[in-house]
């Protein structure tokens, strides 16, 4: 171990969601174990700093736009933005849109600046839909800002996608410590929590949630596991 705790840090793209869900449960895991003073759950995202920066001086892809837009799209939360139009747009030709992001500038900083402002506001419904499930289970949301993801001499870290772990991987000094979450689910595929998201008629379900956490649950089980044959 780096340090006198056994660290074990989670990792998502915007650590709203799953990564934070995935610390609150080991957290509670190791005060139920009674090893709190030998284990230690951090979590942090891939994307904190790109977020921040969107819109602002950093541009994103039309299909990371695409998949923002419609998760706020499905759930009408695009209409609380000035940007109604703009998106109900995008959809309603969704390659016309696509080409035109892709050949005027203009367009393109539009539709991040639109794309910026829906990702606040979707952010706060994952936050909010993190939130509840996490005190269903009676526990409290991991306190301070996101953090953006580098090395910091934890002993495993755990991508919660597939997708993450070549970048993770790629910062770290020691691969093997990377093991995604998909390993202590087998046979089990994490979902993404942006498409969990439902909110109409000013109500927020949040079952989509209930579901990423019972998953996050089982595999921080099997991780505690994992810990302790190390400790």
């Amino acid at each position: 171990m780096a340090n006198d705790k056994y660290v074990v840090h989670t990792i998502c793209t915007g650590n709203s969601c799953r990564s934070r869900i995935g610390q609150g449960i080991l957290e509670d895991r190791a005060r139920k174990s009674g090893l709190e003073d030998k284990i230690e759950a951090r979590s942090s995202g891939i994307l904190v700093d790109k977020i921040k920066r969107w819109g602002v001086s950093e541009e994103l892809p039309m299909k990371t736009i695409l998949k923002v837009l419609r998760a706020a799209y499905k759930n009408r939360i695009h209409a609380m933005t000035q940007y109604r139009e703009l998106v109900e747009g995008v959809f309603a030709d969704e390659d016309a849109a696509t080409q035109k992001h892709d050949n005027d500038e203009v367009y393109r900083q539009e539709l991040n600046r639109a794309a910026s402002q829906v990702y606040k506001l979707v952010e706060e419904f994952d936050k909010a839909s993190t939130m509840l499930v996490m005190a269903e289970h009676g526990l409290v949301y991991p306190h301070g800002e996101p953090r953006q993801f580098n090395e910091d001499c934890s002993d495993l870290y755990v991508p919660m996608e597939e997708k993450h772990v070549e970048k993770v991987q790629a910062v770290v000094s020691d691969p093997s410590k990377v093991k995604c979450i998909d390993e202590f689910t087998p046979g089990m595929k994490l979902q993404g929590s942006l498409a969990a998201i439902c909110y109409a008629d000013g109500k927020l379900d949040v079952s989509g949630f209930r579901e990423i956490y019972n998953q996050i649950e089982k595999g921080c089980c099997n991780i505690m596991e994992y810990v302790k044959e190390r400790l």
